[in-house]
């Protein structure tokens, strides 16, 4: 049975499971007696997971909260992945019964403003649950991400449809950034200590969702249709002449991210390709492998924002602005896989250093929106922001990982939808980049 399927038998079957064993009597069926073994060790893992960190998860340590022995815990599990995928389905289906439950109880309210308050109450409702499929899901093997990546394509499936108007499901890619924008919030109001807050905002991330829904399937669809803006800075690759040993080992490890080879790494595969350098001379730069990564991605990182910065001063207005700095960005991803495998591809495999440059790249790019002249500082733009960079990444990143990084110039207008719709409405935002794409063109003719 899949986890997805196995997930939806236990929502419908389970009773509220505690971490015990069934009472021992007449008329357990050795089926039942199962399930409830897998729900408690399911639950198990959450919790350990959510305290200690999926790393501390064990399957003896499982099998011990659990109250199963380990011989039974391999009959119901063959591994500790394959626990996790259940685990993770197992809440995934419990959050899409609860958004199709309150979409029907609710049929007058805005469809999208009401999916993503409801999705931000289950994260208020269990913060256990919520820092295992926001922070957990996120720095684990790549067994599990491929299971959560299956998974969350069964909320969006749900999602396009509780949107989706005149028999019409809502475009694949207004809901990818949606999903993507509000995972990616949670997160970081995880990492940052401000779960206590979700209740708060759920409001204003409800708000940021409908603003980026407020517009027509056949206008959502036209924004990959349009036609690209001419570059104003000139494409630099960011592989350059080594001037030092430090150089080299970063440049090693631009190579390695290409290669798909940064999870596990260690120095010892840098040194040697960076030219069989020793140890010694490698410490001399690097304490280890993981800040030399870190130092390569800030490298990177730092040098996109420049770029992105650098274009927004060619805009003719503020969204204009917003428009060429993603467009730079997109650029970027296309031109130079260095870049798009250590900014966007790879480094999401390096589970705690790949998350905390995740967030050092959002917070950066969240800077250069706020000081465009758009808003006026408002906690709910402020929501707005960090939800809309969060959808760009999760967009872009998906790019990415499928192996179409050239294609990214071609998702520049749908990536600053989600920046400028919630800031300024969904028609202008359109306006703007239509008005920033005839400038360029050297027409002021919108197309």
């Amino acid at each position: 049975m899949s986890a997805a399927r196995e997930a939806a038998v236990a929502v419908d079957t389970a009773p509220e499971a505690p971490l015990r064993k069934l009472r021992p009597g007449p008329g357990r069926s050795a089926t039942w007696v199962a399930h409830d073994q897998r729900l408690r060790v399911r639950q198990a893992l959450i919790m350990t997971a959510a305290e200690k960190g999926y790393g501390a998860v064990t399957m003896r340590g499982l099998a011990e909260i659990a109250g199963v022995s380990s011989r039974t815990l391999y009959e119901l599990y063959a591994s500790k992945e394959a626990c996790f995928g259940a685990a993770y389905g197992e809440v995934l289906v419990q959050w899409i019964r609860r958004l199709s439950d309150s979409t029907n109880d609710r049929p007058d309210a805005d469809p999208a403003s009401h999916v993503f308050e409801t999705l931000v109450g289950e994260w208020s409702r269990d913060l256990i649950q919520a820092r295992f499929m926001l922070l957990e899901s996120s720095i684990c093997g790549p067994e599990e991400r491929k299971q959560v990546r299956g998974a969350r394509g069964l909320l969006e499936t749900r999602i396009k449809r509780l949107l989706g108007r005149e028999g019409k499901d809502a475009p694949a890619s207004l809901v990818g950034g949606l999903v993507g924008g509000a995972l990616g919030f949670g997160r970081s109001r995880l990492l940052a200590s401000r779960n206590e807050h979700f209740l708060d905002l759920d409001s204003a991330l409800a708000q940021w969702a409908s603003s980026c829904s407020d517009v027509s399937w056949d206008q959502f669809h036209s924004l990959d249709r349009v036609i690209r803006l001419k570059a104003t800075e000139p494409i630099v690759s960011f592989q350059r002449i080594a001037s030092g040993n430090a150089d080299l080992f970063l440049d090693a490890v631009g190579k390695l991210a290409v290669a798909g080879r940064l999870e596990g790494l260690d120095d010892r595969e840098i040194r040697k390709v960076a030219g069989s350098r020793s140890r010694r001379t490698f410490r001399a730069s690097f304490s280890d492998a993981e800040e030399c990564i870190r130092r390569a991605f800030e490298m990177q990182a730092g040098l996109g924002i420049d770029r992105m910065e650098r274009a927004a001063m060619k805009g003719s207005s503020p969204p204009g602005r917003v428009y060429r700095a993603v467009h730079a960005l997109c650029l970027q991803i296309a031109s130079d896989p260095v870049f798009a495998e250590l900014c966007f591809g790879g480094i999401s495999s390096l589970r705690g250093l790949g998350m905390e440059c995740r967030e050092v790249f959002m917070a950066a790019a969240c800077r250069l929106v706020s000081d465009a002249d758009l808003t006026n500082g408002s906690d709910d733009e402020r929501v707005a922001i960090e939800a809309s960079v969060a959808a760009i990444w999760s967009l872009l990143e998906r790019k990415v990982a499928a192996g179409h990084a050239s294609r990214a110039p071609g998702m520049s207008s749908t990536l600053t939808y989600f920046l400028l719709a919630p800031i300024v409405s969904a028609s202008t935002a359109i306006e703007a980049m239509q008005d920033e794409q005839a400038i360029s063109r050297g027409s002021r003719t919108r197309i």
